[in-house]
């Protein structure tokens, strides 16, 4: 199967493009026009059901599923104005690098991310050395306002997610990773609540 890929620019260019393809097998492979694999991650796949993107197979009393896979692809060299063309064959087992992500971590050559036990995430400059403490930090704060307009209490209690993290998780490969952090704060109900540092009620948070 092939598929084209078009540049709009009036210059030569590569980089990273997300594609979705469809497929009944387990493995493929995608390769360039001179039959070289091309450097690809799968970022997400779910089940789909052919018959609603397939007319003919719509009025089968048989549900038709097949992979239908997100991808993250490596191009390069695509001409000014012109397109290049990869090869997408199913059945075939592509040959990948083995690649591992760190847990609680995430780095490219420039930045490093690490977050601790207790949720709170670090970013250090590579180039620089200089480290960001407690980056993105969750505040749970009061709001004395009414539907239209916030006020801080008189008083007000903040609460931060720091010490609440439930999970982290990091996935990814080559071309692309990511870092999901769930976090469920014990906040108040109410003004009230807040007012007498009851924690009655719980927030749950998550970052990706």
């Amino acid at each position: 199967t092939k598929i084209l890929l078009f540049n709009s620019l009036p210059r030569q260019r590569g980089g990273i493009v997300t594609l979705t393809v469809m497929t009944p097998e387990r493995d493929f492979r995608l390769c360039d026009s001179e039959g070289n694999d091309c450097h690809w991650q799968l970022v997400r796949e779910q089940p789909q059901d052919m018959s609603t993107v397939v007319q003919e197979l719509s009025n089968s009393t048989e549900t038709t599923w097949f992979r239908k896979c997100e991808l993250q692809v490596e191009v390069r060299n695509v001409p000014a104005c012109g397109y290049t063309t990869l090869w997408f064959k199913p059945g075939e087992v592509s040959q990948h690098p083995a690649h591992t992500v760190n847990a609680r971590q995430l780095e490219n050559h420039f930045l490093h991310l690490r977050a601790d036990a207790h949720g709170v995430l670090t970013l250090t400059d590579k180039r620089s050395g200089q480290h960001y403490h407690s980056l993105l930090q969750l505040v749970d704060g009061g709001d004395a306002g009414d539907n239209y307009n916030y006020s801080p209490p008189v008083e007000d209690w903040k609460i931060t997610g720091d010490g609440h993290l439930i999970e982290c998780r990091t996935d990814g490969g080559s071309l692309f990773n990511r870092m999901v952090l769930r976090y469920r704060l014990p906040v108040p109900q109410d003004l009230d609540s807040r007012q007498q540092r009851l924690t009655d009620a719980r927030l749950d948070v998550t970052l990706t």
